[in-house]
C-alpha cells in the first residue's frame, strides 16, 4: 500500500513539478517579450503583433493615425511624418489584410481614436492566410486579456530560442524595439553606418543574388485578399477615416521570385477598389542593394521616400515608377511598363533561383 501511495504521488507531482519548471522557464525567458512586455534588453524580435494591438487598446486616445504592413513597413520612420497627426507603426512580422481589417475593427470597437490608416502591401499579401500566424508564437494577434497571454506561460523549452538570444546579445548588428510603446517603430544598430562605411562590399554579399523567401510554397489568395482590403476601403469611407493603400519597393531578386501573372492580377482586383501608390518594379531603387539590407527589407531612407510621397503626392524624382499613384484608368499602362521593365532586366541579367 505504501509502495502505491509513494508511486502515486510521485505520478501526480511530477507534472505538477514539471508545469511549474516550464512556466518559470518562460517567465524569465520570455524569448517573445509578451509576459513581462519589457522592450528594454529585448534582442530577438518580439511578437510585436500581439505587444502593439495591446499597447494601442490600453491606450485608445495616444495616436489617431496608423501605418499597418509586414516588417517591411517598419523600415518606415513615422516620426519623420511632418503633420498633425499623431502616428504608430503598427508593422509586425508577416502582417497581411486579414489581420489588418481585424484589428482595426477591434480599435473601432474599442473607440480608439482613428484618423488615417496607410497600408503597405506586397505578395505575400495575397498568399499568406492570418490563420497560420495562430499557431506560431511570433505572430500570433492580440485577442483579450487572456488569449494568448496564457499560451506564453507554457511554450514548450527551445534550445534554438535560447541560441539565437545568446547570438542576438553578442551581434554587432542588432534592432532595438524601445519605440514599440512610442512610435512603434523597431530601431536598426550599427548596420547603416557599416554600409555607408562599406558600400561596394555590401552591394556585393551573396545575400542579394536569392530572394527572400520561397513565396512559391503559398497558394494564392487573392479574392480573398482583396475582398478584406475592400471591407477596408469600406470601413473607412463609413467612418471618415483617411485612407493610402502603396507597393511596398521589393528587391528585384525577390521580386522576380514572385508570380508575375499574379502579382499582376492583385495589382489589378486593387485598382477596382481603391488607387494606391506603387513602389514596386525594376528600377535603379530595386536593383541596388545599397537601399536594402539583405532581399527583403528596404532601408529607412527608402521608407523616407515614402513618406514624402503619401504626404505631398508626387513622386520621387529620377526614378522611374517609384511611387505613381495607380487608379483603375492607367492600371494597363501600368502593368504593361512593368512587364516591359522586367522582360529588359531579365534580358540582361542572370537571374539565380
Amino acid at each position: 500500500m505504501k509502495t502505491f501511495l509513494r508511486r502515486f504521488l510521485y505520478f501526480l507531482i511530477t507534472p505538477i513539478v514539471l508545469g511549474i519548471g516550464v512556466i518559470a522557464y518562460n517567465i524569465i525567458i520570455d524569448p517573445y517579450g509578451v509576459i513581462r512586455s519589457d522592450m528594454s534588453k529585448q534582442r530577438i524580435e518580439p511578437n510585436q503583433h500581439y505587444l502593439k494591438v495591446k499597447h494601442i487598446l490600453n491606450n485608445p486616445k495616444k495616436y489617431d493615425s496608423y501605418l499597418f504592413g509586414s516588417s517591411r513597413v517598419g523600415k518606415i520612420d513615422v516620426r519623420n511624418i511632418k503633420d498633425d497627426y499623431k502616428w504608430y507603426n503598427m508593422s509586425y512580422s508577416q502582417g497581411v489584410p486579414g489581420e489588418h481589417l481585424s484589428e482595426l475593427k477591434m480599435f473601432l470597437e474599442n473607440n480608439v481614436d482613428i484618423k488615417n490608416i496607410w497600408i503597405g502591401l506586397e505578395e505575400t499579401s495575397y498568399l499568406v492566410d492570418k490563420q497560420l500566424h495562430k499557431s506560431q508564437a511570433n505572430r500570433k494577434s492580440y485577442v483579450n486579456t487572456w488569449d494568448p497571454l496564457l499560451s506564453y506561460y507554457f511554450l514548450k523549452p527551445s534550445p534554438e530560442i535560447y541560441r539565437q538570444i545568446a547570438e542576438a546579445n553578442k551581434a554587432t548588428f542588432f534592432t532595438t524595439y524601445d519605440e514599440l510603446y512610442k512610435s512603434g517603430v523597431p530601431i536598426p544598430k550599427n548596420v547603416d553606418q557599416w554600409i555607408e562605411n562599406n558600400i561596394e562590399t555590401h552591394r556585393n554579399l551573396p545575400k542579394f543574388k536569392q530572394p527572400s523567401w520561397n513565396n512559391n510554397e503559398y497558394n494564392e489568395r487573392i479574392d480573398l485578399a482583396i475582398k478584406e482590403l475592400q471591407e477596408i476601403v469600406s470601413i473607412c469611407k463609413k467612418n471618415e477615416i483617411n485612407l493610402k493603400l502603396f507597393i511596398n519597393p521589393i528587391f528585384v531578386t525577390t521580386y522576380l521570385k514572385q508570380d508575375k501573372e499574379e502579382f499582376f492580377r492583385f495589382l489589378r482586383a486593387l485598382s477596382k477598389i481603391s488607387d494606391f501608390y506603387d513602389f514596386s518594379g525594376v528600377n535603379k531603387i530595386s536593383t541596388d542593394p545599397y537601399f536594402y539590407y539583405e532581399a527583403s527589407h528596404y532601408r529607412p531612407m527608402i521608407g523616407d521616400s515614402i513618406i514624402k510621397v503619401l504626404t505631398k503626392a508626387v513622386p520621387i524624382k529620377g526614378v522611374k515608377s517609384f511611387g505613381n499613384l495607380v487608379t483603375q484608368k492607367n492600371i494597363d499602362a501600368v502593368l504593361e511598363e512593368k512587364a516591359h521593365e522586367i522582360e529588359t532586366y531579365t534580358g540582361k541579367n542572370t537571374i539565380d533561383d
